[in-house]
């Protein structure tokens, strides 16, 4: 359970990361974070389905001191849950708002594409450096 924890914490932390990468416009820190997200949600597969099986064993025949430590991990899997929750709310809202902003400056670029004369005198073959970027 505890390592758990660990990966619910790293996954929230690695959503956080994404975010700054995002607003950095950094597309390689975003595509790490992205692999980085990918294998974390897959540990985190693998340790339910075996926390899973180990808890239906050990509840059969578990003491009061053990059946009390299970009871303190859920809760701090819980919260655990609750704050990686906020978080991908937060992330989920970010990639909207990116995609909104994406799709504005492509709509700009294609209304200005050929505003500007080229040297030869004809259509500019470049569009407007903003939409270089």
């Amino acid at each position: 359970m505890a390592c758990h924890l660990q990966c619910l914490d790293a996954l929230r932390l690695e959503i956080a990361n994404a975010i700054g990468a995002i607003a950095a416009n950094a597309l390689d820190r975003l595509q790490d974070s992205i692999a980085k997200q990918e294998t974390l949600c897959f540990r985190l597969q693998i340790l339910a389905a075996t926390d899973a099986a180990h808890r239906r064993e050990e509840l059969g025949g578990a003491t009061y001191s053990q059946a009390s430590k299970h009871v303190l991990l859920r809760r701090e899997s819980q919260e655990s849950y609750r704050m990686l929750c906020a978080i991908s709310l937060e992330y989920a809202a970010v990639l909207r708002h990116s995609g909104k902003t994406i799709t504005l400056l492509d709509s700009l670029c294609r209304g200005y594409r050929g505003a500007f004369p080229s040297v030869s005198g004809g259509e500019s073959d470049r569009p407007m450096w903003f939409c270089e970027a």
